[in-house]
């Protein structure tokens, strides 16, 4: 039963996602685009420009960018989404009331961290290291880490 909402909420009843497909296929007519699938992708990341262009994902012109012709929005900002306008069919690379809590990296690093304190589970029996480097202290962390993974990395080649 759980498995069917979850399903349903990302998939939508059938004459919603019929209704879904008919727009965006209306919208790459008027457009002139092809019939790939359609990648607003906001905020110049280049990665997934090349990921979702190599999944045979065109990208919806710029100008666009805020309309609701998609098939996945991929943006940097969690904000950016309008998860209440998204139509059933429709994915995005941020997850719906998570906020910057989950949704972000710095977000979940910081919540991860924070573990230690209330479970006395540290993050790092878990979770592989990671430093937010807007942080002064952990950008030495991460220098540190890196110097002693180059110093013993040296030692096992050569012992």
């Amino acid at each position: 039963r759980a498995r069917k909402g979850h399903l349903s909420h990302f998939k939508g009843p059938p004459d919603d996602l019929r209704a879904t497909r008919q727009m965006l296929e209306k919208y790459k007519e008027r457009k002139g685009l092809d019939s790939r699938r359609l990648a607003a992708i906001i905020g110049g990341n280049k990665c997934a420009k090349e990921t979702l262009g190599q999944a045979k994902f065109q990208e919806v012109p710029e100008e666009d960018h805020d309309s609701p012709h998609f098939d996945i929005r991929w943006c940097i900002n969690h904000y950016d989404i309008k998860f209440a306008e998204m139509r059933p069919g429709q994915l995005a690379n941020h997850f719906p009331n998570s906020g910057s809590e989950l949704g972000t990296k710095v977000g979940l690093h910081r919540n991860l961290r924070s573990l230690e304190w209330f479970d006395k589970v540290p993050m790092d029996s878990f979770f592989p290291r990671m430093y937010n480097l807007a942080n002064p202290w952990e950008v030495q962390d991460f220098v540190d880490e890196f110097i002693f993974v180059a110093a013993h990395s040296e030692v096992v080649r050569f012992s």
